[in-house]
């Protein structure tokens, strides 16, 4: 279920760095994928910090 939830994603994500070729996109599917790859748990505070990140530019 978290595999098939984690593969959308990065499906999703993958067509959005193709539209917009955007290297934070890019960023944000290396930062998912590793995760993943970690441990699937992790995710949602991965994304918090990641917004955080955002919002701090």
């Amino acid at each position: 279920m978290i595999a098939m939830i984690g593969i959308i994603v990065v499906v999703v994500i993958g067509i959005l760095a193709t539209v917009f070729n955007s290297d934070a996109v890019m960023y944000f599917l290396a930062g998912i994928y590793r995760n993943i790859r970690e441990s699937g748990v992790g995710l949602g505070t991965w994304i918090k910090s990641l917004f955080i990140k955002i919002n701090h530019k």
